[in-house]
């Protein structure tokens, strides 16, 4: 389903998590989604909901010496959603997500959320995205999720050829 036209939103309350890419509702059992896709019409429901709490987190890879940029979009008035960001392999990634040790993570309370974190290893990296309901009357909201990887610079040896001129 990680196309730009593939729609998860919901058509009731009763189906109100986005089926396609459950369960992703701690960090063991993530969706993994493609760098540069946006996903359209997912839901998160929240405290509030008659179906419970229900976290989402997606893995992405992210390129080396690249900037991923994560932008969650939605309305706040149907409830506040913050979005966070963990390296996979770290361990740090949990839940309730604001008492964990997050790279980084976009909470400015109106429309929106975006976040940015580079890659500035020399090997991809995989890196965990959490979606976060924000309040304990917060019930559920749609969001679209769009990933965007961007180069910040070209791998170059670590230094001089002590060999050259060895080209022949």
């Amino acid at each position: 389903m990680p196309e730009s036209a593939s729609r998860g939103r919901p058509d009731s309350a009763a189906s109100a998590v986005s089926p396609a890419f459950e369960p992703n509702d701690d960090c063991l059992t993530t969706t993994a989604i493609t760098a540069g896709t946006t996903y359209l019409g997912l839901s998160r429901t929240g405290p509030a909901s008659v179906l419970g709490d229900s976290p989402d987190f997606y893995t992405v890879n992210v390129a080396p010496q690249s900037d991923l940029q994560v932008d969650l979009t939605f309305l706040t008035a149907n409830g506040d959603v913050d979005v966070y960001l963990w390296e996979a392999s770290s361990g740090d990634c949990g839940y309730p997500m604001a008492g964990t040790p997050y790279l980084v993570r976009g909470f400015s309370g109106s429309d929106n959320e975006s976040i940015t974190w580079n890659n500035g290893s020399f090997s991809a990296v995989d890196y965990i995205i959490g979606v976060e309901a924000f309040g304990a009357t917060f019930d559920c909201n749609d969001y679209d999720l769009t990933t965007t990887v961007t180069p910040t610079g070209t791998l170059n040896c670590p230094g001089p050829d002590a060999f050259d001129p060895n080209d022949t």
